[in-house]
């Protein structure tokens, strides 16, 4: 018979700001937080475990406005995990983002993001709105090195972080991002700050975005855009 992910006894309490709050988990973090969040829990509610390679973890946000804006939530919380492990390990650390949601540390994957909606049309303002983690703090045998090729850790490259440390981290990051959603000043300095941060970048440049993040393009005389509402999960 198969076993789950093996998982390690929670830490501390995360060091989480006023507005939210932390449940340690068994089970995996989005599907609680989906759960929980479709029972009416207040936003901030932060789901999380610890397994022995990762820090998973789920956000709930209760958004007021249409699925289409409120998608940029999830640059949002990408460049609040960004800081936060930018903070906390050495300069020398190189993260980048991708709009699939992918973590790339130093060039390798180490990780990702989720996120699922209560509705799938970008028009409507949904009941709620999770945003999900997946880090990578170790390696699988526990030995950093190179047996995973295209795949890294935190601990891998120089930086050891527990998973409480990192989820308060993350947590502080992110509300401070959230709330620049709020104003389009706000949203400009956040764009700015993901377009930098965009592993596209050294594929052809920064990707143009609107004022949504939705990816832009030139084909022909046409401009298309790629939505961020077309991501989430219900």
């Amino acid at each position: 018979m198969m076993s789950g992910p093996s998982r390690h006894r929670p830490g501390p309490v995360p060091d989480l700001p006023p507005l939210m709050s932390a449940l340690a988990c068994v089970d995996e973090p989005m599907q609680v937080a989906r759960g929980r969040a479709m029972a009416g829990v207040d936003a901030g509610l932060v789901c999380w475990r610890e397994t022995a390679r990762t820090l998973q973890a789920a956000m709930v946000l209760a958004p007021d406005v249409a699925l289409v804006r409120a998608m940029a939530a999830l640059p949002a919380c990408m460049v609040g995990m960004q800081n936060a492990i930018g903070s906390l390990g050495p300069s020398e650390l190189q993260l980048l983002l991708g709009r699939d949601g992918v973590l790339w540390l130093n060039g390798a994957r180490a990780g990702g993001f989720r996120v699922a909606a209560a509705t799938c049309d970008p028009a409507v303002v949904p009941d709620w709105l999770v945003v999900g983690c997946d880090v990578t703090l170790r390696s699988a045998n526990g030995t950093e090195g190179g047996e995973m090729p295209g795949q890294t850790s935190l601990a891998g490259e120089g930086c050891p972080l527990t998973a409480s440390d990192l989820l308060g981290a993350w947590g502080r990051h992110s509300l401070y991002w959230l709330s620049c959603l709020d104003n389009r000043l706000g949203r400009s300095v956040l764009m700015r700050e993901w377009q930098g941060l965009c592993m596209e970048r050294g594929e052809g440049g920064c990707p143009g975005l609107d004022g949504d993040f939705a990816r832009t393009a030139l084909q022909g005389e046409a401009a298309t855009a790629e939505p961020l509402s077309a991501i989430p999960e219900t």
